[in-house]
């Protein structure tokens, strides 16, 4: 197993270290940006991608060896800054998350030429993303956040309430997925109390201001760590470079320690003009230049030097064409692109069929029932809204080519056994949005049996007939092994998709451990009701109360 070495006797397992929250905390010069390089040179050593959110536009050096002249073993691409291969737009936070999420890669995204606005606006979309996509793609990452208190503030401004969200749900969450959090401040007290709390490593180098050591005391008070005395006597006199790690519940680590320094160039310690000289070599970026297509044209269509260009060629054909006595020429340009026309057309076709598909089934209910329009109306509003709730069953609309008599619950129900084949009476209620105590649930499995578009069989199994089958139609069939985990993590509640994580993630997991891998008290309903959820759709299995055990449709 590979190590991260901080210094001469201190190191930590790459692998784990990768998926911790680490705080990197010390005042300028102290030797903060070293320690970061270090830890990221030690995870990229280690074959541990790694994301550099970088606020003040330094990372690009990781390419560099020591001397600056020369490439380093680090080619990790660059996106944005003054170094940047590919130009990085504020828009681009999703496109950008969702290629390096999936593809399991390296990066520096350079916003420090972002506003406040377009930086919260890239970081917010990219967290989002990132989180969500990981999800379908577990593995090791760790996200490093310079000047973190920018992305995480304990004080918030308009607009910044989403970005706080998303990152504080992968301080939480992100290691179930394989993702860490590494933050880097000058300013600790700033950074959001709830998401410091969470670190599980604790760097701190030279610390003067009050403030400043008062937040590192109280973090060191909330873990019960030994050497809060450290923080008011030792912190102040640091010499660069030194530092003070705590570890106490991961690691078990306390003390001082004489950080290495780091193998890349220092831009921090070179002069401004060197810096500038600098030219880096650009890396083949066509892949994901590709992927972030529109993006990428916006940035060169929008920049000035291009703009400028292309307007004095017009002025220069304007002159010359009033000098010449040329005809001048109207070009008519479409608003809209074919793309966008077609696009256009296709959701003014959904729109009528689901005009459409409304008043049919109003037709429906008002033969069959006798009600008022109305009354019909609010009916079939209302079950809508109870499928959307759970929002777990793709196929719940009513078959394209089913029996015009056939209830909305009817429908809803023989689509899940058309899915599944076979399910019991609360997998029915609870994958259809129905509850199974209702009149209607009772009613719609008397019409179903009826009809005979399902067996007889009892509430533990409820079978679908040949008959069912074909009037249903074709339906999306069930994933296996590991794609399931996605599947259903995209359908389930948070609490039940983070539970149903940790299981596939163990095979077999006692409860202890679940709550404490997933923040979830033991004790509470969520926790409770989440694995009741989980059992009920026959996702995990196992005693009340005792080890829970992944179903066997996942190991396959």
């Amino acid at each position: 197993m590979k190590n991260v070495r901080l210094a001469r006797d201190l190191g930590f397992p790459a692998a784990e270290l990768s998926t911790l929250v680490v705080a990197l905390l010390g005042n300028r010069g102290s030797g903060k940006s070293n320690a970061a390089f270090v830890i990221i040179e030690g995870l990229l050593a280690a074959s541990i991608p790694v994301i550099v959110i970088d606020y003040v536009g330094i990372y690009w050096s990781l390419r560099l060896d020591d001397t600056g002249k020369h490439p380093s073993p680090f080619q990790i691409p660059v996106l944005g800054g003054a170094h940047g291969d590919i130009p990085l737009m504020p828009s681009t936070g999703s496109v950008v998350a969702d290629a390096l999420a999936r593809s399991q890669s390296s990066a520096v995204l350079d916003v420090s030429l972002m506003s406040k606005g377009d930086r919260c606006r890239f970081a917010t979309d990219f967290a989002e993303t990132f989180f969500r996509v990981k999800k379908d793609h577990p593995g090791p990452v760790q996200i490093w956040l310079e000047e973190s208190q920018r992305f995480i503030p304990q004080k918030l401004f308009t607009g910044q309430e989403r970005m706080l969200g998303a990152f504080e749900e992968i301080a939480e969450v992100g290691r179930n997925y394989g993702i860490g959090l590494g933050l880097i401040s000058q300013r600790p007290q700033k950074i959001n109390k709830d998401v410091l709390n969470l670190a599980d490593v604790l760097i701190a180098l030279r610390m003067n201001g009050v403030l400043e050591r008062k937040a590192i005391a109280e973090w060191v008070q909330e873990k019960e760590a030994i050497g809060r005395d450290a923080v008011k006597d030792e912190l102040p006199g640091l010499a660069r470079g030194n530092a003070i790690v705590w570890s106490p519940s991961v690691f078990n680590t306390y003390g001082t320690y004489q950080l290495h320094k780091r193998a890349t160039y220092d831009v921090n310690a070179t002069p401004l003009a060197v810096r500038k000289a600098v030219k880096i070599k650009a890396l083949d970026l066509a892949e994901l230049e590709t992927v972030m297509g529109t993006a990428v044209e916006e940035a060169k269509a929008n920049d000035p030097r291009i703009l400028r260009a292309r307007i004095a060629e017009l002025e220069r054909g304007l002159a010359l064409a009033k000098q010449t006595g040329a005809p001048t020429k109207t070009i008519e340009r479409e608003v809209l692109s074919e793309k966008s026309i077609k696009r256009l057309e296709k959701l003014v076709d959904k729109l009528a069929q689901a005009q459409q598909a409304v008043l049919s089934e109003l037709g429906n209910v008002r033969t069959v029932l006798g009600k008022s329009a109305k009354q019909a109306m609010m009916d079939g509003v209302a079950a809508g809204v109870a499928a959307a709730k759970h929002g777990r069953f793709e196929n719940g609309s009513p078959p394209r080519d089913g029996d015009p008599q056939l209830s909305r619950c009817a429908r809803a129900l023989l689509g899940v056994l058309a899915q599944r084949g076979v399910a019991s009476d609360s997998q029915l209620s609870a994958l259809s949005g129905y509850r199974k105590t209702s009149s209607g649930f009772a009613n719609a499995l008397s019409e179903l049996r009826t009809k005979r578009l399902i067996d007889d069989g009892s509430p533990d199994r409820r079978g679908i007939t040949q008959a069912g089958r074909e009037l249903a139609g074709p339906v999306e069939p069930l994933p296996r092994g590991a794609e399931l985990l996605g599947y259903w993590r995209r359908r389930l509640s948070k609490a039940e998709a983070t539970i149903l994580a940790c299981v596939y993630g163990h095979g077999t997991v006692d409860r202890e451990t679940i709550a404490s891998e997933t923040d979830y008290s033991i004790t509470s309903s969520g926790f409770a009701n989440a694995i009741s959820g989980l059992r009920t759709l026959d996702l995990v299995y196992g005693p009340n109360g005792g080890d829970l055990t992944i179903a066997d449709v996942f190991k396959e």
